[in-house]
């Protein structure tokens, strides 16, 4: 049976019970619970009016605490902004390396005296199709500025055609440019879709179908790439079978929400996409990057979006929490 308490700290707990009003019984209850654990671990067990204001502030304060937020309040405070916050820097920051890697990664080509040439992708692409083709490389940058920059309906319209186009450009450049595009479509999409997937409830948090759904497109990205690339290798099959095998499994372990399984598919990611850019020595043609930098560039994507899933989550958990 429990001791009772000194009688500083009863006075301290009706006090709080008082400011609880707005409350329904079931929530008061829980929360004078709470405190009165609280207060027996104090070193005193609140003797006195110092120690209990030290530690949980005046039964006021406390109460306040627990004051219900409207939820259009929340949603703009601690949703809407620091979301697309999590979500918009690292895509903004893919979206510019892609645009790097295009825009200077060197296309080798031989004439026919055996002389090698070096051209970048986008010049190549330049022409063949025209000068405009140059912008193509630096739209999902500007797509995606926009969405940190601004969280509207002009923004989110702009933001869903820049995932239309790249879509196509996907479709009708798979043979070529498009593959290169497929790791910030994904991301694209998800910058304008997550945040209304997410709002639908305060404590949203990824789905396991999300999650399964995610692990899967990496699973088929290593199953298109590492094929192929084991039949064409004689030799170090152990640098295609290694980094496979590991992010394999971290797709596996993705649905069960586990914060460092996120950040290691992350870092995997942008390993294997460094690992492709040693080995192609900047050739944008070899297979070498072009696989790697769309396994890697899935691994990054897929364990960004779980990962600013579950820290939106965690935020609006400790907002609305019982302290």
């Amino acid at each position: 049976m429990k001791s009772r308490l000194p009688r500083a700290a009863r006075k301290y707990l009706d006090q709080l019970r008082l400011e609880l009003g707005h409350l329904n019984i079931e929530e008061r209850n829980r929360i004078i619970e709470q405190t009165n654990a609280k207060i027996r671990q104090l070193p005193g067990r609140g003797r006195n009016q110092v120690e209990l204001f030290e530690h949980l502030g005046t039964a006021a304060m406390r109460a306040e605490k627990f004051r219900r937020t409207e939820p259009e309040a929340l949603a703009v405070r601690s949703g809407k902004e620091f979301l697309n916050r999590i979500l918009g820097w690292p895509i903004l920051a893919f979206a510019l390396l892609t645009a790097v890697v295009l825009y200077f990664g060197p296309i080798a080509s031989v004439e026919p005296d055996g002389t090698a040439l070096a051209e970048t992708m986008l010049s190549t692409w330049e022409a063949a199709v025209g000068a405009q083709i140059i912008w193509l490389a630096v739209l999902p940058v500007l797509f995606s500025s926009l969405r940190l920059w601004a969280q509207n309906k002009f923004t989110w319209t702009l933001g869903v055609l820049g995932a239309v186009l790249f879509t196509l450009v996907v479709i009708f450049g798979a043979a070529g440019i498009g593959l290169y595009f497929i790791p910030i479509t994904v991301l694209l999409w998800a910058q304008v879709l997550t945040p209304m997937i997410m709002m639908r409830g305060s404590m949203a948090y990824p789905g396991a179908l999300w999650l399964i759904s995610g692990a899967l497109l990496v699973l088929l990205g290593l199953v298109w790439a590492v094929r192929p690339a084991l039949d064409e290798s004689t030799n170090n099959i152990w640098l295609i079978i290694s980094p496979a095998i590991v992010l394999g499994l971290l797709a596996v372990l993705l649905p069960t929400r586990k914060f460092w399984v996120q950040v290691a598919l992350i870092t995997v990611g942008i390993l294997v996409i460094a690992a492709g850019l040693t080995a192609a020595l900047g050739n944008l043609g070899h297979p070498a990057l072009i696989d790697t930098w769309v396994v890697g560039g899935l691994a990054f994507a897929v364990g960004h979006l779980a990962l600013a899933g579950g820290l939106w989550h965690e935020r609006v958990r400790k907002l609305l929490a019982l302290y």
